[in-house]
């Protein structure tokens, strides 16, 4: 399967009303925490290597909280995400 992520200019800075979704298709769980991560300045640990190759689709919204963003994850079976500490923790 091809993996695909839509990440248009990420790394730039946006107002709220201006940001557009990101989706994530077939795309590794530790690169969708990474990504979403980046965007909060925050760090990531993966824990749980094998958690992290799991692949998902995912659409994030980045004007979201990421405390939301958190919980919209881990309502996949086989995620466990925390923040902690400025830390996006895989478990």
């Amino acid at each position: 399967m091809q993996e695909t992520t839509t990440r248009e200019n990420m790394e730039s800075k946006h107002t709220a009303a201006s940001v557009q979704p990101v989706v994530f298709d077939n795309v590794p769980l530790s690169q969708i925490v990474g990504d979403i991560a980046a965007h909060y300045q925050v760090r990531t640990e993966i824990r749980n290597k094998e958690a992290g190759k799991l692949r998902f689709y995912f659409v994030w919204q980045p004007q979201d909280s990421l405390q939301n963003v958190v919980r919209r994850l881990n309502q996949f079976k086989r995620v466990n995400i925390v923040s902690e500490g400025g830390t996006l923790v895989v478990r």
